[in-house]
């Protein structure tokens, strides 16, 4: 069963900042229908009309962005409850992202980091990916 998964799953590329290697992962774009039909007992109600969506091909985090890459874009700094290098970060506002995302661009220049889109979360979602699908965090842009 492991050996099918790690067949199936996409070639991750490593990248390496202040000693601390992550990988990202190619997704493939596509087509969608994004939110819900006006009468849909699941609706919200901000959710409609439903409409299709096009995502361009883009580049995910593989996995969380962990505590251990936080420190080394952070100068150490970890604001996570929860210890342990492995964990993901927590305890973190879109501002903090924006801080990390920017010192992360300037120590890895080309990679335009950012967080991920409402549609490329949904193109995620949309596709069975047989390895567990794109770990949660950071995107390669435009």
């Amino acid at each position: 069963m492991t050996e099918t998964l790690l067949s199936t799953a996409p070639a991750a590329i490593p990248l390496t900042v202040n000693g601390h290697t992550f990988c990202m992962v190619s997704v493939q774009g596509g087509t969608f229908t994004m939110g819900t039909k006006k009468d849909d007992p699941d609706n919200y109600g901000d959710e409609h009309p439903d409409h299709d969506v096009r995502v361009p091909n883009f580049s995910l985090g593989q996995f969380p962005v962990t505590q251990a890459l936080w420190k080394a874009v952070m100068d150490g700094e970890n604001p996570s409850f929860f210890k342990g290098d492995t964990r993901p970060v927590e305890q973190v506002s879109w501002e903090d992202s924006q801080v990390f995302l920017n010192k992360l661009n300037r120590l890895l220049s080309g990679w335009n980091f950012r967080l991920p889109t409402e549609a490329e979360w949904g193109v995620c979602g949309a596709k069975p990916h047989p390895w567990g699908g794109p770990g949660r965090g950071i995107v390669r842009g435009q």
